[in-house]
């Protein structure tokens, strides 16, 4: 039996000092097992293992591919851990960005709320959070890598809106992020996903990601 976390190779590369810090920090709490790319080790899962993820690709896979007892987001994991060195951001008001990855795992995006909360950050909600949400940064403006329908089929196929996932130019997808920042009033945008972090950032708003806020990373 084991804990393993899948560290996302995008948000690695994104964000490599907050990566590595939320690796060493979970490794030491909890001894939980740090691993790879998702593509190459999830099918090594087992029936007695539980996946920890960040990304919500990581998760449709190891949720629709692996043998894993339970997938679990590394946030429902830190909102319950009393010894977390939350920073103190003062009463910031941060618009928090739902992504539709995954827009249907509301205990996810409540534990993402608490910790903002255990932050001292005021949450500012959009008109279309939770499972009205349909943004994911410039993700849903092309077409997506094949593996995404072979690993997740239900998430990457049957759930995608019949409009999702099309090609768009540069152009048109910066007006599209233009388009959606202007309803955001607020300074910052929180995110729990890269694709959406990249998104508002396109669009004209700066985009921070939660783990940021969390290890006080934030540039």
């Amino acid at each position: 039996m084991a804990t393993v976390y899948f560290p996302s190779c995008k948000f690695k590369a994104g964000y490599p000092e907050t990566s590595k810090k939320l690796a060493d920090y979970i490794n030491t709490r909890y001894g939980i097992t740090i691993t790879g790319c998702c593509r190459g080790t999830f099918q090594f899962l087992t029936e007695e293992d539980t996946a920890v993820c960040i990304c919500s690709a990581c998760s449709a896979f190891c949720d629709e591919s692996s043998k894993a007892r339970e997938i679990v987001s590394i946030w429902e994991i830190l909102v319950k851990d009393e010894q977390f060195p939350f920073p103190d951001y003062k009463g910031e008001e941060i618009t928090l960005q739902d992504c539709w990855r995954a827009y249907d795992k509301r205990s996810e995006q409540a534990a993402i709320r608490e910790l903002m909360q255990k932050m001292n950050i005021r949450v500012v909600e959009l008109a279309e959070n939770h499972e009205k949400t349909r943004f994911c940064g410039t993700l849903v403006l092309q077409v997506p890598p094949a593996y995404y329908g072979e690993f997740a089929p239900k998430r990457f196929g049957k759930d995608v809106p019949n409009d999702f996932f099309q090609p768009y130019t540069d152009e048109d997808k910066i007006e599209r992020m233009r388009s959606h920042c202007a309803g955001i009033t607020t300074e910052k945008a929180a995110c729990s996903c890269v694709a959406c972090t990249n998104g508002i950032n396109l669009g004209g708003k700066k985009a921070v990601h939660v783990m940021e806020l969390l290890f006080a990373t934030t540039k």
